[in-house]
């Protein structure tokens, strides 16, 4: 899973593949336990996806276009060409331990 800047955004808007990109922060639990599950789901989704994360704390300009002003961290989307989808936060609140692997998994089986 590699770091996403604000001068290489391009390289999401020109890709063959989708990007599945996730906004973290360093100072988050749940980004801290996402971290594993989502460089374990990049390994195996290799070859369908390519995988980015962006630092909020560090690239506020990338943050500001994607994430509204109500929207925490972590926060995925799947990019594909120009469209933009967010990954819908779980609805159960035991699975705020939010998104499980089980839980990316399914929605990327369902765009590969």
């Amino acid at each position: 899973m590699k770091n996403l800047t604000f001068k290489e955004k391009h390289i999401l808007e020109n890709k063959e593949r989708p990007s599945v990109v996730f906004f973290t922060s360093d100072g988050c639990h749940l980004c801290v336990e996402l971290k594993p599950k989502l460089e374990k789901l990049s390994e195996e989704f290799s070859g369908y996806f390519d995988f980015y994360k962006v630092n909020i704390s560090e690239e506020k300009q990338l943050s500001d276009k994607f994430l509204s002003k109500d929207e925490g961290v972590p926060t995925g989307f799947i990019i594909s060409g120009q469209k933009v989808f967010k990954i819908k936060d779980p609805e159960e609140p035991d699975k705020k331990s939010w998104y499980s692997e089980e839980y990316i998994r399914n929605i990327l089986d369902l765009i590969k």
